[in-house]
């Protein structure tokens, strides 16, 4: 990540009062929780295609659904459960 991106968020504010999200490199818990304390959003994804993709089967849903954990945790928001 870039240590512009801060910056970044805070220029592209100016010119939106739409939320801003940032994600270009955000794989990893820490990150996600660096990039919400600048900008409404943090944006991952290869991550999780990552973990689908490097285990068989349900395994690496189970993967995925870790990393979501992990992610949720590190941005402290909520679990959402089923109805």
């Amino acid at each position: 990540m870039s240590d512009s991106l801060p910056s970044f968020v805070r220029r592209l504010r100016t010119l939106t009062s739409l939320p801003v999200g940032a994600g270009i490199g955000v794989s990893r818990p820490e990150q996600a929780a660096h990039i919400a304390q600048f900008a409404d959003a943090a944006i991952v994804g290869s991550a999780f295609i990552r973990a689908v993709r490097d285990a068989p089967g349900r395994a690496g849903f189970a993967a995925a659904a870790q990393l979501a954990g992990e992610l949720r945790q590190a941005l402290r928001v909520p679990a959402v459960t089923a109805a």
